[in-house]
């Protein structure tokens, strides 16, 4: 089912939920992506380690994406979600201010 602005959906990709936003008038996701959500776009992904701890463990934020990655990242769940008849061209519209804005 398309998410409706006021609700909260679950990507049905890799089931990310996401919260609505109204000062924004989008949805967001609630939590940050771990490892595992991210390695579903890059099986390679490593988070690395710090002071001797991992952070690669699934459930872990994942840590060392750039910019242009977790924008390839959210492209990429985007597209999947579309393809699921999940989302719709309207989602798109709205986090692009509805005229087109890459960077919005």
């Amino acid at each position: 089912m398309p998410p409706l602005p006021g609700g909260n959906w679950p990507s049905p990709t890799l089931n990310i939920p996401f919260v609505w936003i109204g000062a924004v008038g989008m949805w967001v996701t609630k939590n940050m992506i771990a490892n595992d959500e991210c390695r579903h776009f890059r099986p390679d992904h490593d988070s690395g380690g710090y002071a001797g701890h991992s952070l690669t463990e699934d459930r872990q934020p994942a840590v060392g994406v750039s910019y242009d990655d977790a924008g390839e990242f959210c492209e990429w769940l985007t597209e999947r979600d579309i393809e699921s008849g999940d989302l719709n061209d309207k989602w798109t519209r709205l986090a692009r201010c509805g005229d087109g804005r890459i960077y919005p």
